[in-house]
């Protein structure tokens, strides 16, 4: 349990740097299965001191709603992966690049220009399922030195990055057409409105729908 503890953070990390998306991809189901299991031991202490029907029966119980859950969220989890593994292309190659140890700042991010042009011009980050391998083979590059210029350059994670797009993308909707809110996180790029929700509050203080409420009292 706490080499689980220690690998989820380090997989959640990687999993911001690769995708643009965490739907059914993250690992926070493992902090329900991780609890449910302590739980389980202490029945299971319970029932070796004290041998009641009650004990035994919340013993068995849990134990059949762990399993459950763990054949729910892994199921989950290797249809995902399986999904990602099929339509996310590998690394672009570059055989006649340097090793990336030897090149200089410059060389690595020769690609910076059209790296954001290509990502505005053909608004990639409307793809919910954007990663940052497509990225790579978009504007012909690998994906080490994106990552490396994501994170060393301006200081974000690809997952950050291609959402704070997406956000603007949906705040420009909210402003300027009268779609609905589940229509505008949809053409924003988010997977569903929940995570189009949670993520426009944290950005802007407030929900999408007061958003859209403000601006309306405010060009009346």
């Amino acid at each position: 349990m706490i080499y689980s503890l220690v690998c989820i953070p380090i997989y959640h990390k990687h999993m911001k740097e690769t995708y643009s998306y965490s739907e059914n991809i993250d690992l926070k189901w493992l902090y329900v299965i991780i609890l449910s299991f302590v739980l389980f031991l202490g029945l299971w202490s319970l029932s070796c001191f004290y041998l009641e029907a009650v004990t035994d029966t919340l013993y068995y119980f849990l134990s059949c709603f762990i399993w459950l859950l763990i054949c729910r969220f892994i199921n989950r989890q290797e249809n995902v992966e399986m999904e990602i593994m099929t339509s996310s292309p590998s690394d672009f190659d570059d055989n006649n690049a340097n090793t990336y140890e030897t090149e200089t700042q410059e060389s690595k991010y020769a690609f910076a220009e059209q790296f954001n042009k290509t990502f505005e011009e053909k608004k990639l980050y409307l793809n919910p399922r954007l990663t940052i391998i497509d990225l790579a083979h978009e504007i012909g590059t690998n994906r080490t030195y994106i990552s490396d210029y994501l994170n060393n350059e301006l200081g974000i994670t690809f997952f950050d990055y291609v959402n704070q797009r997406r956000l603007l993308y949906a705040e420009e909707l909210l402003r300027t057409t009268d779609d609905s809110l589940d229509s505008i996180s949809m053409e924003s790029g988010f997977n569903s409105q929940s995570t189009f929700r949670r993520a426009f509050q944290k950005k802007y203080g407030c929900t999408p729908g007061v958003y859209r409420s403000k601006i309306n009292n405010t060009n009346k």
